[in-house]
């Protein structure tokens, strides 16, 4: 027991020793000083974050279909002229527009099934004496609306449009904004004949 820890501490002398003499011998790299940085240097100094300002981005320009709103307000189609006279009411944003495309869609609706029949162009002229909300009344003839055998459950849906091909499809059937189209009855005439002394109305 002795024998080892007796050679325990040589081995502990001899390598303590060497460790000193490798010190003595042994050149370490000198540390490198560190010069104050200029402030005319170009260097970015990290100041932390900081909340990005909002910019307020320009309003973006409305298209034509965003330039107002049209709705129906009446459609009236006359059986013995055959012209459909439809009363829309227009409402501008934009104080400089004048004239308007409207598309005319049309429906069959008869508390069943809703039916897309077909779609018209007209072209509108308000008169925004009053303000920029105006009535404008279209007159149009429609060859399929003269040839339809039933008008009755016939609405009728006012949209602007751009005549733009990828916006020809019809919106969606919606009761508040679709006005029915009402026929207008053929006038009788009425013709006074004197017969025998009899006055003969037909």
């Amino acid at each position: 027991m002795n024998k080892h820890l007796f050679g325990l501490i040589i081995f502990s002398f001899i390598v303590g020793t060497s460790a000193v003499i490798a010190g003595m011998f042994v050149k370490l790299p000198p540390i490198p000083t560190l010069s104050p940085v200029s402030e005319t240097e170009n260097y970015e100094v990290y100041r932390g974050r900081k909340h990005c300002k909002h910019k307020k981005r320009k309003p973006r320009p409305k298209a034509e279909t965003e330039s107002a709103t049209v709705q129906a307000v009446q459609a009236v189609y006359n059986l013995e002229s055959k012209e459909l006279k439809t009363q829309l009411m227009v409402e501008r944003f934009d104080e400089t527009s004048e004239k308007f495309n409207v598309a005319l869609h049309f429906f069959v609706n008869d508390g069943f099934a809703v039916q897309h029949i077909a779609t018209e162009f007209v072209s509108v002229r308000p008169n925004f004496d009053m303000g920029d909300t105006a009535s404008a009344i279209s007159t149009s003839t429609f060859r399929w609306l003269e040839n339809l055998e039933s008008r009755e459950n016939l609405y009728v849906i006012a949209k602007i449009t751009d005549y733009s091909p990828d916006r020809l499809s019809f919106p969606a059937f919606n009761a508040a904004e679709a006005q029915p189209v009402v026929a207008a009855p053929i006038a009788r005439r009425v013709g006074t004949i004197i017969r025998e002394g009899r006055v003969t109305t037909r």
